[in-house]
């Protein structure tokens, strides 16, 4: 019996000494092929295999206009004449009102009024009001804190 362990042990040592060797030289091989790679300049010679070239083209072919629409923005804005037509019929009765993008408390702010702005309501939903504070700002704010301006009907009629 003695015959069979003493070469089995012999076996087992050499595998775990093989192993371990293996192991540390996997380990330190991989190690110093990492830090000669990070080290290496990179080199490259990269042509692209297509470049595009486009032919050149006279001024005159280059018309905009002619694909593009033509738009006046300065028609579709009002003048400053008819913004001083507008009769506004309600104005803020608190210290600062927070004009909001929906009809409702959890809405982002748009923008703030100060008190005794005035101010025309466009439609009303659930106590809300859109209102349209002129310069094109519009908004909801809680109906209660506008006031009707006194003498707003006589003007409208």
């Amino acid at each position: 019996m003695a015959h069979f362990i003493l070469p089995v042990v012999m076996l087992l040592s050499v595998t775990c000494v093989l192993g371990a060797v293996t192991v540390g030289g996997v380990n330190f091989t991989l190690d110093k092929v990492a830090k000669a790679a990070m080290s290496a300049p990179v080199k490259t010679n990269f042509k692209p295999s297509y470049v595009a070239v486009l032919p050149p083209t006279k001024a005159e072919a280059l018309d905009i206009s002619r694909l593009t629409p033509v738009v006046n923005r300065a028609a579709d804005q009002p003048t400053a004449a008819m913004e001083a037509r507008t009769v506004f019929t309600h104005s803020v009765a608190v210290e600062s009102l927070r004009v909001r993008s929906g009809p409702k408390k959890t809405m982002p702010q748009l923008f703030a009024l100060k008190g005794g702005t005035k101010v025309n309501l466009l439609r009303e939903e659930r106590g809300w009001v859109l209102i349209d504070a002129g310069s094109g700002k519009q908004g909801w704010v809680y109906g209660k804190l506008l006031r009707p301006i006194e003498g707003t009907a006589a003007a409208l009629q």
